[in-house]
């Protein structure tokens, strides 16, 4: 027989810091250790010495389905009926929907340990001590439940006289309609479990390890024998247990009341829980558990597969009465039973049970099961805040349920739920009367306490950095106009018509990110909306790029600390953060030059040259692909390759040579192969449209783009503090010079194109993809001077970020000339009531019938096109190599300079010229039209052209509250059909 060793349990049994205040007599010193936020935020992260971690990894993926789930339970009031049913009929929300029985996984721990508890007591003294078990449990739930009751009734309100009910432990037995704070019913249930488990404990302790078991199952198939006469006597279907609204609302409220909530429809899987906890300390079958390799995988696949049916009530409908009743009586319980399998096998000494073990175990679940009951607690009072809140980007179409609740649904919900474990939970707990014992459960001597590894405060810094540097972005999430040109290329492409920009044309490559169209291209062929798709890659691109840029910053100065500085002087940069999405390749070309210095630095500083090979090849590589996410890529990827090969000339070594040298010349050929002999260019055609066509002043509006973005982030006088340090102490700084000097180059060559350029009209993009280099290289300069000075810059940066956020927040451009447009300018373009571009494009879709035979022109060539799906001439030439190289000339506004020409328009048989009044312009109404005015609106008219005599102003019946005014400039026999079966109004146009 395996040797027994006794285990305390974390929460569940006394820790050690508990034990030694158990020996403290005087009150204050206990509440001063009580409240001390240093120790409980100690004990958030870092668990006891010996500890059953498995049952905390449980526990934290069990509160996270419960959570997803309550971001689209507590939708329901807040959204459209449609909105709601395409959430209960969406495959993908199968999982989510079944989120209730993450409870279920609550009740099988709650039976386990407080079982565990009782049976070690009575095993060691004789007796149980009620009065102390009964204290020690109201110390350790009722104040956070008192304290959520009082936020219920503060934020929510609703049937607030009832709250006594919450606080008694007795909601389960209040009507739904009529209750307070309705999820706290399976407090409830276990706070019942609680009074009735010291007794049969103590009923079982007289009896034999066989008869426990023996008469526990007695105990259950009892429990079931009553929910199946309730579910008989009730008649009570299958789609009775489905708690999502999804029938007649009287309906539902019955299956509530009488089949979800009652203890004895929901005691089986606590009761399983208590099985489990005899089971555990019965050695000769754990080490059977842990002997039959075969038997354990077996089981586990057995144990999922009745998990997932007993969460699927549609199974047995149209099934004989009997299967349905067995199943809603049962399946509770069948589902307690597939829990408690995979928890004692992760507790044994089986191989599969020590790799799911070790996954439960992980350092990361375990704070977030630490905060589970204080989670879900406020989760669904955080819900009802960020849902009114949110919901008009629901009724708006502007995000989906899920994507609008669930990521602050969460991120509140764990905020809130830290603060109560620190501040009420972790408190309450240290102040409870003495330990239950100095051990409370009985391990098998095989099964691996958890180590007490010092908690490594930077490491979760810098992840909660990152964390919140990624929330922030999907926060502030947009979606720009351009990016719909790319997604227009990737739909042609996915539908098998090639990379054209019109059906039936020769491919044109009308974009600068052909690596991020291909990917695009992908995610359509597969049925993913390009939008959310790109957002989701961008997102990803931005964390990798933050993570390996503050690695970069720890590796390359003294101090591991200054990757947070990085991580949040970066991350919470308004225009770097709002670049996070947006729909374009920004992100991924500056994750793109993060690995590149990343893996450079690595093989430069690699012990051997053999250790070298892999991170030059690796650079190489992701240079490669930087050049395929934007050819401009050269710049920043170019000096840092240099910088590898200047490595492996000084090593002497050819191998790293070719690593440093062949990938990104092999990509960077099929690149150039990729345009020949697709596009027979090796320039993209936006290139000729952005870079040409500017008149003198190029250079000028590339300075005031680089002095804008260096003032409105306060960064002028940063730059001049910087000089100190670059001279003072730069020998003691551990960094190869020469990629000191390459990072250098990076950031002046960047510089200068953007100001050969003359900069862009989006706010600061350019900037985003040499970025993170200069935060680097910033950092690494600074750092000579110690971390102060870093945190110091760190401060400013933020600050000034928080200044021009709440500067710019609601303005539609950076500038008083409005060359650079903000990104809430950008997003407005597509989300604003007053312009919304994509409506646009599908009201003239709708209208003209998609009747590819008709011919649009517009500017705004990017969702208006692609949600039209017609024919489109791009008057920037960005898609059309005529007007890119020989187009009129409008202005200076990057990337605006060259326009479409009349005679060019007429020529192409233009039928429908758009442009996209916004609803507040005063001039949509106007029944006055001239040359001039169509010529300021619509198309630039050189001297001596004339319109056709037959053009026209129409106006194009968008959506009920707005017509559209557009240029009928060549006539069609569809365009004036529909004309006169719409009704449409025609406007003449005066010399």
């Amino acid at each position: 027989m395996r040797a027994l060793v006794m285990a305390p349990l974390g929460e569940q049994g006394p820790s050690l810091e508990e034990r030694e205040l158990s020996d403290r007599s005087e009150l204050p010193d206990r509440l001063k250790r009580a409240f001390s936020l240093r120790r409980n935020l100690r004990l958030l992260f870092v668990p006891p010495g010996t500890h059953l971690r498995p049952l905390d990894g449980l526990r934290a993926l069990s509160i996270l389905w419960v959570v997803v789930f309550h971001a689209a339970w507590y939708a329901s009031p807040f959204v459209p009926i449609p909105a709601y049913v395409a959430l209960l009929e969406s495959r993908w929300m199968v999982p989510v929907w079944r989120g209730d029985f993450g409870v279920d996984v609550f009740f099988v721990l709650s039976g386990f340990l407080i079982a565990g508890l009782l049976i070690d007591e009575r095993e060691r003294t004789g007796h149980l001590d009620l009065t102390r078990f009964y204290w020690r449990r109201l110390l350790r739930l009722w104040p956070a439940l008192l304290l959520a009751a009082v936020l219920n009734v503060a934020l929510i309100g609703d049937h607030s006289s009832m709250v006594w009910a919450n606080l008694l432990y007795v909601s389960n037995f209040v009507p739904i309609l009529q209750g307070a704070m309705g999820w706290t019913w399976s407090l409830a249930i276990e706070e019942q479990f609680y009074l009735v488990c010291p007794w049969l404990v103590g009923g079982l302790a007289g009896l034999g390890a066989s008869a426990r078991l023996r008469t526990l199952a007695a105990v259950i198939a009892l429990l079931v024998t009553v929910g199946a006469v309730v579910v008989v006597s009730g008649g009570f279907f299958a789609i009775d247990s489905e708690i999502a609204i999804n029938r007649d609302f009287f309906r539902w409220t019955l299956g509530f009341d009488h089949l979800y909530v009652k203890p004895w429809m929901r005691a089986g899987p606590l009761l399983i829980g208590v099985f489990a906890a005899y089971l555990f300390r019965v050695p000769s079958f754990m080490a059977a558990l842990s002997r039959r390799r075969g038997l354990g995988t077996a089981g586990v696949v057995v144990a999922f597969g009745v998990a997932a049916a007993s969460t699927h009530w549609p199974l047995v409908v149209g099934t004989p009465r009997v299967v349905e009743v067995t199943f809603l009586a049962t399946s509770r319980t069948l589902f307690g039973i597939a829990v408690a399998y995979v928890l004692l096998l992760s507790l044994s000494q089986q191989p599969l049970g020590r790799m799911l073990g070790r996954f439960l175990s992980s350092r990361v679940l375990y704070p977030i099961g630490q905060l589970a009951y204080g989670a879900y607690l406020v989760n669904p009072i955080v819900c009802a805040v960020v849902h009114k809140w949110r919901s008009p980007l629901v009724w708006e179409g502007r995000a989906s349920p899920m994507v609008a609740f669930m990521p602050l649904d969460i991120a509140g919900t764990f905020v809130a739920a830290a603060a109560i474990y620190l501040f009420v939970e972790r408190p309450f707990m240290t102040l409870r009367p003495g330990p239950e014992t100095a051990s409370n459960l009985v391990v098998p001597a095989e099964v691996p306490a958890a180590s007490h590894r010092p908690l490594d405060v930077q490491r979760w810094l810098f992840a909660g950095s990152v964390a919140l540097a990624a929330v922030l972005a999907w926060f502030n999430r947009f979606i720009q106009d351009d990016a719909f040109i790319s997604f227009r290329y990737a739909r042609h492409l996915a539908a098998g018509h090639g990379l054209v920009w019109n059906v039936g044309e020769p491919p044109l490559q009308g974009f600068t990110n052909p690596l991020w169209t291909l990917a695009i291209a992908l995610g359509i062929r597969f049925g993913r909306d390009p939008v959310r798709l790109s957002q989701g890659l961008g997102l990803a691109c931005f964390v990798i790029g933050l993570v390996l840029a503050g690695k970069l910053a720890a590796r390359l100065t003294k101090f591991r600390s200054l990757g947070i500085a990085v991580v949040l002087g970066l991350g919470l940069n308004a225009s770097f953060n709002a670049h996070a999405t947006g729909g374009l390749e920004t992100q991924s070309q500056a994750m793109f030059v993060v690995v590149v210095a990343w893996c450079v630095f690595r093989g430069c500083t690699g012990p051997s040259a053999r250790s070298s090979v892999g991170w030059f090849a690796g650079a190489s590589l992701a240079g490669g692909l930087a050049l395929w996410s934007r050819l401009d890529s050269a710049l920043l990827v170019g000096p840092l390759l240099l910088a590898a090969l200047a490595q492996a000339r000084r090593e002497r070594s050819v191998r790293l040579a070719l690593a440093a040298a062949l990938p990104v010349t092999v990509l960077g050929a099929s690149l150039a192969a990729f345009g020949w002999f697709v596009f027979h260019n090796l320039l993209p055609n936006t290139f000729y449209a952005k870079a040409s066509g500017g008149d003198g002043t190029t250079l000028r509006s590339g300075f005031s783009y680089l002095f804008s973005f260096l003032t409105n982030y306060q960064f002028m006088p940063l730059l001049a503090l910087a000089v100190y340090p670059i001279y003072l102490g730069r020998d003691s700084l551990r960094c190869p010079p020469f990629l000191v000097r390459a990072l250098m180059f990076v950031a002046v060559v960047w510089g200068a194109y953007i100001v050969a350029v003359g900069g862009d009209f989006m706010e600061y993009r350019l900037f985003v993809p040499v970025l993170p280099l200069v935060a680097v290289l910033g950092t690494w300069l600074l750092s000579s001077r110690g971390e102060r000075l870093v945190w110091g810059f760190t401060a400013a940066s933020v600050v000034g970020s928080a200044l021009f956020y709440a500067r710019f927040a609601h303005l539609p451009f950076v500038d008083e000339a409005g060359a650079v447009e903000t990104v809430r300018g950008l997003d407005a373009h597509l989300t604003n009531h007053d312009q919304d571009w994509g409506e646009i494009g599908r009201g003239v879709r709708h209208a003209l019938a998609c009747d590819r035979d008709i011919t649009i022109a517009v500017m705004a060539a990017g969702a208006i096109p692609y949600y039209s799906d017609l024919r489109t001439i791009d008057m920037l030439g960005l898609s059309d190599p005529v007007i890119a190289r020989e187009g009129v000339i409008l202005g200076n506004r990057p990337g605006h300079r060259r326009g479409a020409s009349l005679p060019y328009l007429v020529s192409k048989q233009v039928n429908i010229v758009l442009h996209p009044w916004p609803r507040s312009d005063p001039d949509r109404f106007s029944l006055d039209y001239t040359r001039q005015g169509v010529a300021n609106r619509y198309v630039p008219l050189s001297r001596g052209e004339e319109l056709p005599k037959d053009a026209s102003i129409i106006e194009i019946p968008i959506a009920k509250d707005r017509p559209l005014r557009a240029l009928y400039l060549v006539r069609d026999a569809k365009v004036d059909q529909c004309i006169a079966s719409g009704g449409w109004r025609v406007l003449p146009i005066r010399p």
